[in-house]
């Protein structure tokens, strides 16, 4: 399971999976090394490395009197005020942010930064490689209850483990052979089959070359009355919560991506079996949840969102990294594979409820989480949707890189929007998708009236070329016309077409009425050539150069066509064409 390590020996912070915690009271930093040196005993991951031997890389669990831990504590007590607050800051990010060392380090680490005599922060930071959502839970458990024992005087409390993460790793091996691992894998490549490289939201900022991974948060929160009548609607459809979150998301993104092909991530616990409950280790999979919203009726929808679920849980097993390698997707630094938004809820991995807690109490110490101001992005967008029975929670971690506050703010009251609307359906069955709400009085306002309130005064005895002469005039320095990296000014421009009409008057006799056909691409020659043909008063004829040549040699003759404007490069476009060609550039 060493999907996600490129380098060995370098490592990454993006797989640091830390938590800290504000400390009050008396911490008993030995006892707190014992209890460590417990889990560490009772979990042979977290002292497995994983080691290159004659270029294959193979794990290695050490034996438990070979392995070192103690708890690594950093005194700041001499400082206080705001020059505490930053040093303590700083310090847990540190800790937050340096990587591991796959090849020699334990998967698990523990620092202590002491503020006063009474206070300070405990940082346990695991690796992925040996951990997930799961089993942060499981830590933090194990944690609370050793501490209260051994605090007490009392043997440890916790039931012995009847397997170990190795055998797991076996026996997902063996199951996974043959005939089974097959048939999921082939599964997965008809239904990833011409999957999009990449997500069409639009980006606020050009993608870096490498994934930056610095993230911000924006929350938001709908009642308790929406939360029910989603969960009726769900009920109505013959969905779970999750489904029906997934396809209110993959809606979203549809409309403001404009396309209907929508592909989230989303973690499973893969904990099937009662014995892994207990067990620090990496059992996350990821599935790939690709969804089509091109359905009209909201009923018909959710049941193509309930199918691809239902199928995408069926063929669970496959480990992400071997379908990454068996649909040979080209690996990139500037983004993940197969995805790049991924959907989890508040449920996920099954820890939904103990590090949510604002307070724990310890034997003469209370903790509480560490508030940092450090968020990563692993994604593009990770969106944490969840319902209880006080509501909808809604939390989007962004790449700032890639997007404004604004965007994902906006995209945020969206969502909210489309699930109120959603929750209004429920006595709907033939509900139109299209129909479903989205944006607010004001966008629609905008979008709608404000931006097509066009209507003006202008001078009705005049021709759009003697208009364009008079904002030449007024404006002679502003840029008229941009195309790739060139632009002209409103001055530079009419210069250009007045010359090409004095050619034309000069060597082609073009009076009024005169048809000139104009065969060239969308350039700054096509703007000067129009505009230069109605300044010496004829009409221009468009032709395509991109249309079949018969197409072309019909227009040429049925406009009876003397001169055709065009350029350099498209002699055989107009080659047997036996009037005058006069090339622009």
């Amino acid at each position: 399971r060493l999907w996600f390590i490129d380098n060995l020996q370098g490592g990454s912070p993006e797989y640091n999976m830390p938590m800290a915690f504000e400390v009050t009271g008396h911490l008993n930093l030995p006892m707190v090394r014992d209890v460590f040196n417990t889990i560490i005993d009772r979990h042979e991951i977290l002292r497995t490395v994983y080691v290159t031997q004659e270029g294959e890389t193979v794990q290695h669990i050490r034996n438990r009197l070979d392995v070192v831990f103690d708890v690594q504590v950093k005194d700041l007590s001499h400082l206080a005020g705001d020059v505490l607050d930053d040093q303590v800051k700083a310090l847990v990010e540190s800790d937050i942010t340096t990587p591991f060392n796959l090849a020699e380090d334990l998967m698990l680490r523990v620092s202590y930064v002491k503020k006063t005599a009474g206070s300070g922060v405990i940082i346990f930071n695991m690796h992925h490689i040996a951990s997930d959502g799961w089993s942060m839970n499981v830590l933090f458990k194990e944690f609370l209850s050793l501490y209260e024992a051994y605090s007490q005087g009392q043997m440890n409390p916790l039931p012995a483990l009847t397997v170990q993460y190795a055998d797991y790793a076996h026996w997902q091996h063996e199951h996974l052979e043959g005939d089974l691992l097959e048939s999921q894998l082939c599964y997965w490549e008809k239904q990833l089959d011409d999957l999009p490289a990449l997500h069409s939201l639009p980006l606020d900022y050009v993608r870096p070359k490498i994934k930056q991974h610095k993230g911000a948060i924006v929350t938001a929160d709908l009642p308790a009355t929406v939360a029910r009548q989603l969960l009726d609607v769900a009920k109505a459809h013959e969905l779970t919560p999750f489904m029906l979150l997934h396809g209110a998301l993959s809606l979203l993104l549809s409309r403001h991506s404009n396309s209907t092909d929508i592909v989230i991530g989303t973690p499973v616990a893969n904990r099937l079996q009662a014995e892994l409950e207990s067990l620090i280790g990496f059992f996350v999979n990821t599935l790939v949840l690709r969804a089509d919203t091109k359905h009209d009726t909201l009923s018909d929808y959710f049941a193509h969102i309930r199918k691809v679920h239902l199928d995408a849980q069926s063929n669970q097993d496959v480990p992400f990294e071997q379908l990454v390698e068996r649909l040979k997707v080209p690996r990139s630094t500037a983004h993940s594979p197969l995805f790049q938004i991924m959907l989890t809820t508040n449920t996920d991995y099954g820890s939904n409820s103990d590090l949510a807690d604002p307070t724990f109490k310890l034997p003469d110490v209370n903790i509480q989480p560490y508030q940092s101001d450090l968020t990563q992005a692993k994604f593009d967008l990770t969106v944490n949707l969840g319902i209880s029975e006080k509501g909808v929670s809604l939390r989007w971690n962004y790449d700032v890189s890639l997007f404004s506050e604004q965007h994902i703010t906006q995209l945020n009251d969206h969502l909210c929007r489309l699930l109120e609307g959603l929750g209004q359906s429920r006595t709907q069955s033939s509900q139109q998708l299209r129909d479903l709400p989205m944006l607010s009085a004001d966008e629609i306002q905008y979008l709608v009236h404000d931006l097509n309130d066009t209507a003006m005064d202008y001078p009705r005895d005049k021709c759009i070329h003697e208009l364009f002469e008079q904002q030449a005039q007024s404006n002679p320095d502003n840029i008229a016309i941009i195309f790739a990296d060139n632009s002209l000014t409103y001055k530079q421009l009419n210069e250009k077409a007045n010359q090409l009409a004095h050619y034309l008057k000069e060597h082609y006799d073009i009076v009024p009425d005169t048809l000139v056909g104009l065969c060239v691409e969308r350039s700054l020659e096509m703007v000067i050539g129009i505009l230069g043909i109605l300044k010496a008063g004829g009409a221009y004829v468009p032709l395509d150069p991109s249309y079949p040549p018969d197409r072309l040699s019909y227009m040429l003759e049925d406009a009876e066509l003397g001169v055709v404007l065009s350029l350099g490069h498209m002699k055989s476009v107009l080659a047997e064409f036996n009037g005058h060609v006069l090339e622009l550039d």
